[in-house]
Parts: C-alpha cells; structure tokens; sequence
C-alpha cells in the first residue's frame, strides 16, 4: 500500500511540475505596486538562449509577475522584462525558471524582496537569475551611457571604458550583483541606477554577500578616443523619467518606433518624427526599437505617470 501511495504521488508532483509550465497569467488590477526587472537567466552557470523560456516570481504559492525571454538584437541576448506586483510590503519573493526544452521547472537561487517602484537591471547592466549562487558583479555600467567593462572575478577589478568626453566625476552606475545583501561606497548605501558617484579616480565598493561574507571592489574608469564610439552612442532620449513626451535626437531619419513594455509586449506601432507621447501609459520600464534605413537603435527608458 505505501509502495502505491508513493508512486501516486510521485505521479502527482510530475504532474504539477509539468503543469505548471504553461499558462502563467498575472492580474495587474488586482495589485497596487510594482516594480521592473530587466534580467538574463542562467541555468549551471550557462546563459539561457530559447525564445520559450520563462521566468516567474512568486509569494508563497501566489504568482506575483512573470516574463518570457525576448531576443534583442543590437545587444544579442535574450532578455526577461519582469514586471513584480504587490499591495505593499517588504515581502521576499522567490524566483522560478521554465525551461521549455526540457520542459520543466528549476527553482532559482534569488530571493530578492519587493520595494515599489524599483528598477532592478538594464540592457547595459542586466540583474542575473540564476540557479546557482552569484557572488560577483556579473555587469558594470553606467546611466545614457554605452560602456565596455571587464570584470576580473579573482582580482575584483572592474575596469570601464567611456566614450571621450565623458564627465566621470558625476556617474551613476548600473551593475547587476545578485546575490548582495549590501553594497556601500564610502560608507553610502547604493542605490543601483541612482547613486550619483566621482569616479575620476578608481572607487572602492564594500559588498556584503548574502552569506555575510564582505568583500571589496575597485572600479576604474577610463575615456576612449573617441574614435571608437558606436551607432548607438548617436541615439540620445529625454527627459529620463519620462512622463507626457519622450523626445529622440539621432542621425538618421526615423521611419518606425516599436515601444514593447517590460513584459516584452509590443504596446504600439508609431510613424514619428521625434517625440513620442506617453498618456495613457503605466508607470514602468518600456523599450524602443527605432528603424531607420541605416539600422535599427533600441535603448531602454523609464515613464513615470
């Protein structure tokens, strides 16, 4: 009998994780808050790449946001636009990844807790989900601007280049490190995507892990010559936050703007000169695709109602 019950219920929890697959859906009505995520996913330390993959976000049994990977290609990854829902409260959520070609659930190591109106992750510095423990700075960037970086996890360097001209006594970085409990400089708290920092000379970061282990991070920075900046560098977008208008400065005519929410979804299809109004629009991280005859530009940006 025992033998039985427990093939039962074998077949039952198979059951579940297969099921389980399938039609997440979150009701944004029934929920105050939220909060923004743009993130990567990587399963035993390999980078996901199918279109089908999911990511979901839970409290206790309660799906509180899910997201379906979406390919980008000027940065040729795919990305998880993950909008988090709540009715208040500093709750710890846990994290959930379907991988359709196994078609089965992996439970992630993150556990990052709910805070309204947070923006976790960008194109330039994505948050990380993974299935194991990440105790480095995956990503290291800076606010409106494109940067090379190269993280050295033994030595805990970050070195950054900038496009010349670039005023590096007043940056803001973005950088993705999932498994920090705490990062200061000089004492401050940081708040990633908003601390403003002088980074003229090499800045030392105090991370405290999640296992209460404390290290310590030097980034430097440094400007190109300006001969290496890229395509993208030419596309410039403002007010950030945006609330009635975005307004677009780039080189080349504009022939078509896709805006995608940060769900991935194609939210509309404008024939524009340079502004785009935003009435009507949530609060959240939206993502603009701009095709012109000479290529295409996407760059993330934040509205605020």
């Amino acid at each position: 009998m025992k033998l039985i019950v427990n093939k039962i219920w074998l077949l039952f929890a198979s059951l579940i994780m297969h099921a389980a697959a399938p039609n997440w859906l979150v009701n944004p009505n029934a929920y105050q808050f939220s909060m923004n995520m743009t993130a990567l996913a990587e399963i035993d330390g390999i980078e996901c790449t199918d279109e089908n993959d999911r990511i979901s976000v839970w409290k206790n049994n309660e799906l509180r946001g899910t997201a379906q990977a979406l390919f980008v290609p000027n940065a040729n990854r795919y990305f998880y636009f993950l909008t988090v829902y709540s009715n208040g409260g500093n709750e710890e959520l846990t994290y959930s990844y379907y991988d359709a070609s196994e078609d089965e659930l992996v439970e992630l190591k993150n556990k990052e807790r709910f805070v309204s109106d947070k923006i976790l992750g960008s194109l330039s510095a994505p948050y990380v989900f993974s299935n194991q423990y990440v105790l480095h700075f995956t990503s290291f960037g800076f606010v409106g601007i494109s940067t090379q970086a190269s993280i050295d996890t033994v030595t805990r360097k970050i070195r950054v280049q900038v496009p010349a001209g670039t005023n590096t006594a007043q940056l803001t970085a973005l950088y993705s490190y999932a498994h920090a409990q705490s990062i200061r400089v000089n004492g401050i708290e940081q708040q990633n995507g908003f601390t403003l920092n002088n980074f003229s000379n090499p800045v030392s970061y105090a991370v405290t892990t999640i296992h209460q282990v404390n290290q310590t991070w030097t980034v430097e920075v440094s400007t190109t010559t300006g001969i290496e900046r890229t395509k993208e560098d030419e596309l410039s977008i403002y007010p950030i936050p945006a609330k009635e208008f975005l307004y677009m400065e780039l080189p080349d005519p504009i022939e078509e703007v896709h805006l995608y929410d940060a769900s991935g979804n194609l939210v509309s299809t404008l024939k524009t000169e340079n502004r785009i109004s935003l009435q009507g629009l949530a609060s959240g991280i939206y993502t603009l695709r701009i095709l012109t005859r000479q290529g295409i530009y996407m760059r993330p940006f934040i509205h605020l109602e």
